[in-house]
């Protein structure tokens, strides 16, 4: 009987641990395996470090060009024009206009006609930019803006213009105000348009001449308007003769002055540019002059 018993309670004992035992294992079926992310994916909250970016490599010559930026000196300025120096000449305003690089060509054509005694004869018109050799500048018109009180009287007289051979002569005249101008022509017929600081326009035969007066300061234009192609005349009227118009050399000497301040003017009628008519180029230059002192003036055209 108690054999019996004992083995009775040694059969319950082994069920009763082998139970427990089972219930401490996990179910197979509950049990979820770890969700697959991308290779490389840390999550919603982690993002990726930016790929550090390589520095460019410019080359030995950029370097060396970048060198030479750094260390290379500004650019010098452009050289004065018109250039101004002082003189020891006490008074004396002088000075040369040169030309440099190429003339521009006159343009002829064969509609440049004009009839002398009943005969076409073909016309050349006159240069507006007159150089010589060694790069002298004609008819550059070299004044003082205001001439002192001092300055001796400018006494106006007659002056001629004509037009022969369809070209105006002189080219370039100064002239003091309240001068007359008398127009006259060698060619069969003539033309007249003045304008400026005289307005007039008149037609002319062979042995006529008109009187036009000159009362008024300034430059006046004349042309042709039935020959464009007529080089333009001027004249400059002014109060004083303080003032001087360049030769064949373009070199000037004005009347000398007292001691003071004063504006030099530069006036060249200009030349065509393409398809651009002609203007007037005009500088003015400050100076001073006293004694012992003088100064002198080079101007070069085209101007850069």
């Amino acid at each position: 009987m108690t054999i019996r018993r004992g083995l009775v309670f040694a059969f319950l004992l082994s069920g009763l641990v082998l139970g427990c035992s089972r219930s401490s294992r996990p179910d197979a079926r509950q049990v979820k395996a770890p969700a697959l992310q991308p290779k490389g994916a840390e999550g919603p909250d982690k993002e990726k470090p930016p790929t550090p970016k390589k520095p460019d490599n410019p080359g030995p010559e950029k370097v060396k060009q970048k060198a030479r930026e750094k260390t290379a000196p500004p650019p010098p300025p452009p050289p004065e024009n018109p250039r101004k120096t002082a003189t020891a000449e006490e008074g004396v305003v002088r000075g040369a206009v040169r030309w440099k690089g190429p003339v521009p060509p006159v343009l002829t054509s064969a509609e440049m006609l004009v009839d002398v005694r009943g005969r076409a004869h073909a016309v050349r018109p006159a240069a507006r930019v007159q150089v010589d050799p060694k790069g002298g500048l004609a008819n550059v018109v070299v004044y003082v803006k205001k001439a002192p009180p001092t300055a001796e009287p400018f006494n106006p007289e007659t002056v001629t213009l004509v037009q022969t051979k369809g070209r105006f002569e002189p080219h370039v005249q100064v002239v003091a105000r309240d001068s007359k101008l008398r127009l006259r022509t060698t060619d069969d017929t003539a033309d007249f348009e003045l304008t400026g600081a005289t307005a007039l326009e008149r037609g002319l035969a062979r042995g006529r001449a008109m009187l036009v007066g000159l009362n008024r300061l300034g430059v006046v234009t004349v042309r042709s308007q039935d020959r464009p192609w007529i080089a333009p005349a001027y004249l400059h009227v002014l109060d004083h003769g303080h003032f001087a118009v360049t030769g064949g050399d373009g070199n000037f000497v004005l009347p000398k002055l007292p001691p003071g301040d004063y504006e030099i003017v530069l006036w060249h009628e200009g030349w065509a540019k393409g398809k651009e008519e002609a203007r007037p180029v005009v500088r003015t230059v400050p100076v001073t002059v006293g004694a012992g002192r003088g100064v002198e003036i080079q101007w070069v055209l085209p101007e850069a």
